[in-house]
């Protein structure tokens, strides 16, 4: 992930006494998180708080401030899937729809925890970030389908390797955009949490057929580290990877799965 960077920035409020202007070298997107400040570059100004996002493009200066003495934390995002943005929408600040800046938040969380987030997932965000939010009322066409099913087909296809998104796009011949929701249209689901069922039911099924160690499963099913596998593993199946190769701990996720009572 090196050509795309997300980091996690608290700012303690404390301006100096004199505005500073500050300048950007590369395509970004910073996301409010919480608390709030000014922001004024040549052209326009406007109050950052939460569930706003601030696009800005490569050399672009910049004045923040603090006027209510507050700090804030935003979550900054840059690398080309930032400049892709930037093809469809103007340098500025807008608000956010409520379900992006609920993602947002999350991965917020996620690094402020010390977590590791997959760059399909970040990239995913980003596309549905600011784009508006509109119920679905269209039925998925045959073209749609066949769009879904190609990329469903490559995510089965390469479950081990770290599948960019530009790259899944690229196999039907669609922008990054469009791929996003025409997905999500006939499938229900994003791009990357199909991909995480995929990797849980090949990581669950090498856990009950095999010997193998943890570690060699999570590499196998496409996972970042064991770390990774055993944190999505409690997170969907409230269970340990270790604790379903022991009957009692099967049969307790089986009753969970199906409602019974385990007897």
């Amino acid at each position: 992930m090196d050509d795309l960077r997300i980091e996690r920035v608290h700012c303690d409020g404390h301006d100096e006494r004199r505005s500073v202007e500050e300048q950007v070298t590369c395509e970004s997107l910073w996301i409010v998180v919480t608390g709030r400040f000014t922001y004024r570059d040549r052209r326009r100004r406007a109050v950052l708080d939460p569930a706003t996002a601030l696009l800005l493009g490569a050399g672009d200066s910049f004045e923040v401030r603090h006027p209510h003495g507050g700090g804030d934390v935003c979550l900054g995002v840059e690398g080309p899937p930032v400049a892709r943005l930037l093809e469809r929408h103007a340098v500025g600040a807008r608000a956010l729809p409520l379900t992006a800046f609920l993602g947002f938040s999350i991965l917020a969380a996620r690094l402020r925890r010390g977590a590791s987030i997959e760059r399909l997932a970040i990239e995913e965000h980003l596309c549905m970030a600011l784009e508006p939010e509109l119920p679905e009322v269209r039925t998925p066409t045959r073209r749609d389908r066949d769009i879904a099913d190609a990329i469903a087909h490559e995510l089965h296809l390469r479950i081990d390797e770290p599948l960019p998104l530009s790259d899944v796009a690229a196999v039907v011949g669609v922008s990054v955009f469009h791929a996003c929701r025409v997905f999500a249209r006939v499938r229900g689901t994003s791009i990357h949490q199909y991909r995480q069922s995929v990797r849980l039911r090949h990581a669950l099924a090498l856990i009950l057929d095999t010997t193998w160690p943890l570690a060699r499963i999570a590499a196998e099913a496409g996972y970042a580290n064991q770390g990774h596998m055993c944190n999505h593993f409690r997170r969907v199946l409230r269970s340990q990877p270790s604790a379903l190769r022991k009957p009692e701990g099967l049969r307790q996720l089986i009753a969970r799965r199906t409602g019974a009572d385990g007897g």
